[in-house]
């Protein structure tokens, strides 16, 4: 959802939102997720049924759990590209900063 939120949305707004949910306690314990992220979408205004609809439309068959997210594909491509293989990482300008990490950290 958070990716169909950037795209779709100002990035403002998209930050708004990611910071919201953050800090709601409801949604970082996952008791219901759809609950939650329709309510904070509402209060950020964000467009609930567009956001819905571009995450359907990104499965290219019926069936969400064997069909592929040309979403995610995209996304795992951009980062395959500029070598970020592992997370944690951020690109920032176009410039991959990487943290590094143990087992036991990441």
């Amino acid at each position: 959802y958070q990716l169909c939120i950037f795209s779709k949305q100002t990035k403002d707004e998209w930050w708004n939102y990611v910071i919201a949910f953050g800090k709601d306690e409801d949604c970082l314990s996952f008791k219901d997720p759809k609950k939650c992220r329709e309510r904070l979408m509402k209060e950020n205004s964000i467009d609930v049924k567009a956001i819905d609809k571009c995450v359907k439309d990104s499965f290219e068959g019926d069936d969400i759990l064997i069909a592929d997210n040309r979403i995610l594909r995209e996304e795992r491509k951009h980062h395959l590209k500029r070598k970020v293989s592992f997370v944690p990482a951020i690109i920032i300008n176009d410039v991959t900063y990487k943290v590094a990490c143990s087992k036991v950290q990441c």
